[in-house]
């Protein structure tokens, strides 16, 4: 009996309220529905609580004596009119949604299609039963409609609300935090799904489904990265945090894939093939169900509940890749007009704009995306500075620019063979890791410029050991910044923002980091990246060799820098830097002189060359500059000025890339690419000229040496870099 009640909820019901409602109002009913559905199950597990459990097939009994005014319903216009009863039809359809414009215009549309349909299987042989499965009508919308179902089920939430006490107890090792979890959880789960009714009415399906994904998804991750250090012993378990990272997956999960899964099935499945395909994915979701709910405790007992959460994230997220790709825009479409998608029949121009990207959506992407690279120039740089060790600091700084860029190459690369949707979905998917951050502890120079000496030295210790390097260089970074503290309070806060930049301690470290950047961008390297793919068109004439070129230099690059990252450990900062430097600018005035002679007609132009000299100057630039900017920029950054310095580091650096890249096209119609490369060569060879001179040794010295270079006298400078 209770499965024959199931089974018409996830029928019949679905189907009623799809083919009664108007496009209007479909989507925020059968989002009621699902959310009535799952207020039930909280009633009942709340009545089971606290009463005895008898009473909730009372309260059931009571409820069901609704469902007798079902017999004075009009019946589906979809239904009469597939059965070829079109007065009827006519008559019950404007019963149920009047005789507006838009009420008609749907009705010509349904009584159209289905005579059409009535026709076509007339003509068509008995053999259709067969053929089914290859009509897109049929399976492309029953695929859709099972992989909802497999969105909600493998996210976890149904395992997780029905072992809701028994998941709960085993994190919280506690009986009562399990039963109050559990109508936490299952009250949190239905106020977030009739909050889900009311963004359904506000958003579309595609935002509100995808958004809530990638919340859920992310919560699954950190849940089971939590629990794994819980396990390891490496953090203490906190009930509070379990059952909030809990709160926020329900929340996200019912807001989006509880309703929206019983919503887009019942707005997707054709009318055709309506009971073919209601089989089917009933007969799924009854197999998911009883699936993931057998194997569940097999599954903890096997991996431990991290695992089991990292499994659901995985498959979550999977499945909402898939959905994010082929599932279309159902909302305010009339059932006919959903259909047709699926069909042969092309969407019109109107229809086709609804997809389009807006100027509003591009400007929040650059937004977000200029904050993701503002966290790279500023924080990554400086947390890798001053978490690791002198010995390694350098090599660690160096893998940081080569990852950077070895993630441009993947997107390049992507964007070349695949569709662009697919890069952020990778990106989001590398981000989960930053989530760490919330286990590390706090950096010692931060903690020792705020005074915080005995949290600095734990801190200290714990990152580099308690040997005597480690020890010499916390006792000088102590001393060091109680003397700046000292200092700091004698001087009026006026003065020192006054005299700022009259202080060597500031303004040298400072405009070396620029003068560092200015050797990045002056070489060239970052236009030839953005601009690759026109750059080798306009010197080959050819574009197939322009996307070629383009991933062969961008391999390169990559290849060059981890390559870089190798040397950084065997040769000095200067070294490096200004062999690489010269290599650059000695292959930028050949690949100059090779232009001009190519534009004037002396030589014939070789694309082998071509590609050859850039792919020479971008190994030898990203042997150097491009991954000793950021690392001495790291290192030379003093800790008493680090946030002045960073923010005017980062300004120019936004600048400096933004004018570069802005102007290129300019410059090129100036002066032709042979005059841009010679542009390039000077002002690197100026750039580099200027860093000989001044730029100090930093390798295998302490941030705190390092600092004292630009304060103390001439010969101590020298005693410290030897």
């Amino acid at each position: 009996m209770q499965g024959m009640n199931h089974a018409s909820n996830m029928t019949l019901s679905v189907i009623v309220v799809t083919e009664y409602t108007s496009p209007k109002y479909r989507g925020a009913f059968l989002a009621f529905k699902s959310a009535t559905l799952f207020w039930g199950i909280w009633v009942a597990n709340a009545m089971g609580t606290f009463f005895y459990w008898k009473y909730i097939p009372l309260l059931g009994i009571f409820l069901s004596i609704f469902c007798f005014t079902v017999l004075f319903w009009p019946e589906s216009p979809q239904w009469l009119a597939s059965k070829g009863r079109f007065e009827e039809c006519v008559s019950a359809h404007r019963w149920l949604r009047g005789t507006d414009s838009k009420a008609e215009k749907e009705l010509k549309q349904l009584i159209q299609s289905q005579t059409d349909s009535i026709k076509s299987c007339k003509e068509i042989p008995k053999d259709n039963i067969v053929k089914l499965f290859s009509r897109k009508e049929f399976y492309k919308p029953m695929l859709l409609s099972v992989l909802m179902m497999m969105q909600h089920h493998l996210s976890g939430k149904v395992v997780c609300m029905v072992y809701s006490i028994d998941i709960i107890r085993k994190i919280t090792d506690s009986e009562s935090a399990a039963y109050t979890g559990m109508l936490i959880l299952d009250g949190v789960t239905v106020t977030g799904m009739y909050f889900g009714c009311y963004l359904s009415k506000i958003l579309k399906r595609r935002q509100l489904l995808f958004s809530t994904c990638a919340v859920a998804i992310l919560c699954l991750f950190i849940l089971s990265l939590y629990l794994y250090l819980v396990d390891l012993k490496v953090i203490t378990e906190n009930r509070v945090l379990t059952i909030s990272l809990f709160t926020i997956f329900s929340l996200s999960i019912s807001c989006g894939p509880m309703i929206l899964s019983t919503s887009i099935y019942g707005e997707l499945t054709p009318l055709r093939y309506k009971s073919s395909c209601t089989m089917i994915s009933a007969l799924v979701f009854v197999i998911l169900t009883s699936t993931l709910l057998k194997l569940f405790p097999l599954i903890v007992r096997t991996i431990n509940m991290s695992g089991v959460f990292l499994i659901y994230a995985i498959s979550s997220l999977i499945v909402s890749s898939i959905l994010f790709k082929y599932l279309p825009e159902t909302k305010d479409r009339t059932l006919q007009e959903i259909e047709d998608i699926f069909s042969n029949k092309k969407m019109t121009e109107e229809e086709k704009g609804n997809t389009h990207v807006n100027t509003t959506q591009i400007l929040i992407s650059v937004i977000m995306q200029g904050m993701n690279q503002a966290s790279i120039m500023t924080l990554s740089i400086i947390i890798v500075s001053e978490y690791t060790s002198p010995k390694y600091r350098g090599s660690f700084l160096a893998f940081k620019s080569a990852t950077l860029f070895w993630g441009i190459w993947v997107a390049n690369a992507m964007g070349t063979f695949l569709h662009w949707k697919y890069i952020p979905l990778l990106g989001i998917l590398m981000s989960i890791f930053s989530f760490t951050v919330l286990f590390w502890p706090e950096s010692p120079q931060w903690l020792a410029s705020k005074g915080r000496f005995e949290e600095c030295v734990s801190a200290h210790r714990w990152l580099r050991g308690t040997d005597s390097k480690a020890e010499k260089e916390l006792k000088q970074l102590i001393q060091s910044q109680t003397d700046s503290i000292k200092s700091c309070s004698e001087i009026p806060n006026l003065d020192n923002i006054v005299n700022l930049f009259s202080r060597k301690a500031f303004y040298k470290p400072m405009l070396l980091s620029v003068l560092m950047m200015m050797q990045y961008h002056f070489s060239g390297k970052v236009v030839c990246m953005a601009y690759s793919i026109d750059i080798i068109r306009k010197i080959t004439d050819s574009e197939s060799a322009g996307y070629t070129g383009m991933l062969i230099l961008d391999g390169v690059t990559v290849t060059g820098m981890y390559f870089g990252c190798y040397l950084s450990k065997i040769l000095k900062r200067r070294q490096l830097l200004f062999s690489s430097c010269t290599v650059a600018t000695l292959f930028l005035f050949i690949m100059s002189l090779y232009l001009h002679l190519v534009d004037i007609k002396v030589i014939a132009e070789n694309r082998i060359i071509a590609i050859s000299l850039l792919t020479i100057f971008s190994v030898s630039i990203s042997c150097g500059p491009m991954i000793l900017s950021t690392s001495i920029y790291g290192e030379l950054t003093p800790l008493r000025y680090k946030s002045s310095c960073t923010i005017i580091s980062a300004l120019v650096f936004v600048i400096l890339t933004a004018i570069f890249l802005k102007l290129f096209p300019l410059i090129v119609r100036t002066i032709n690419m042979s005059g841009v490369f010679l542009m390039y060569a000077i002002s690197s060879l100026i750039v580099t000229l200027i860093l000989y001179k001044y730029l100090p040794e930093t390798k295998d010295i302490t941030l705190q040496e390092i600092e004292d270079i630009f304060r103390i006298k001439r010969k101590l400078k020298k005693r410290i870099q030897n």
